[in-house]
């Protein structure tokens, strides 16, 4: 087919009256006073602008060549994207370039994100972790403690005679803190001291706190902190330190989704939602903080950050949900749609 020359070509002024494909191709409507053709039959590639002139439509560039690229995804308030190249995830700067992050995910699994302050934390069903603005790569939370030490009375101290509960937790370079296990509990017959043995050992980096509580008392306050590789303390004193407020909690598990809402983080896990005590990312209490659906979770988002409407739309498939508060102590469930949504098309808009 031969390239047709100008002349040949059929000028007009525009469309505005877009496209009309109901009409016979030879009866299209024309302008009544010049007889110009106003409407297109087909418009290939272009767009029309609101008098029916048109453009040609934007085409694409080639960015990154890869293999299984999937789950790209930004947020305005960072300098770089991301994106999973196969079984990595790199960090996408604005001038095309890749910084590698993350290698041995799971291959295939689409990764979900959550921006929470200067984190990034995303997750994949079976992996997670968090991405800082300087690009360092770290887990949701503080390594949690195997097990609890051993207590036992001890003598040449300060403690009042009585019962007293001992508990640790690790503290990690960021100073994050994990979760402490159950307290173990001691009794003192006399004034004395408590030997804490046997404690568990954080990897190389982190360091232990130990928390005690008063003489027949049950708030666990922070009594001494020690590095890694020390196994034995002795607390002749009463603890004067922060109280404990991690007690009971369990590092957050990676699920399907992440999300962020008023101070909190939630993962959506197979047909769970799981939340994270308020400001304490990357833990939650698995006996009280996760609500269960039908069906496996496949969309997540929280909205009216701020406002006496936020909440929290979960979809499970069958039915659109909302949880109406910013605390998940004050929600109210309703059926928001009686549809599911579209997993992976989830799209938040500012304001």
């Amino acid at each position: 087919m031969t390239t047709p020359r100008d002349k040949q070509l059929l000028r007009s002024s525009g469309f505005p009256y877009g496209v009309n494909n109901l009409a016979k191709e030879e009866a299209l409507p024309r302008d009544p006073n010049t007889g110009e053709v106003i409407a297109l039959r087909e418009a290939e590639n272009v767009d029309l602008d609101s008098s029916g002139k048109p453009s040609r439509r934007d085409g694409y560039t080639l960015v990154q060549a890869g293999s299984r690229m999937h789950s790209a995804w930004s947020d305005d308030y960072l300098p770089f994207g991301f994106e999973v190249d196969g079984e990595a995830l790199y960090a996408v700067q604005a001038d095309e370039s890749r910084d590698l992050l993350v290698s041995g995910l799971a291959l295939g699994l689409p990764l979900s994100y959550a921006r929470i302050n200067d984190a990034v934390w995303w997750t994949n069903s079976v992996q997670s972790g968090q991405v800082t603005l300087e690009l360092e790569t770290r887990g949701w939370s503080a390594p949690h403690p195997n097990g609890e030490p051993s207590v036992a009375a001890a003598a040449d101290g300060a403690l009042d005679p009585g019962r007293y509960q001992v508990a640790v937790t690790f503290l990690d370079q960021w100073g994050r803190e994990s979760g402490a296990e159950r307290a173990v509990v001691v009794t003192l017959d006399s004034v004395g001291a408590i030997a804490v043995t046997n404690l568990p050992q954080p990897p190389a980096g982190c360091r232990v706190r130990v928390y005690l509580t008063g003489a027949n008392d049950a708030v666990l306050h922070a009594a001494v902190t020690v590095d890694a590789g020390v196994t034995t303390v002795l607390l002749t004193q009463p603890a004067q330190g922060r109280r404990c407020d991690t007690l009971g909690l369990r590092p957050m598990p990676a699920g399907q989704l992440v999300a962020y809402g008023n101070g909190r983080q939630y993962v959506a896990r197979g047909n769970e939602v799981l939340y994270s005590p308020a400001l304490r990312y990357g833990l939650y209490d698995p006996k009280a903080a996760r609500v269960g659906f039908v069906q496996r979770v496949d969309m997540l988002a929280f909205v009216g950050e701020g406002t006496d409407g936020a909440g929290l739309f979960v979809s499970d498939g069958k039915r659109t949900y909302f949880f109406g508060a910013p605390d998940p102590a004050n929600w109210s469930q309703r059926i928001a749609y009686p549809c599911g949504a579209v997993p992976g098309q989830i799209a938040l808009v500012p304001g």
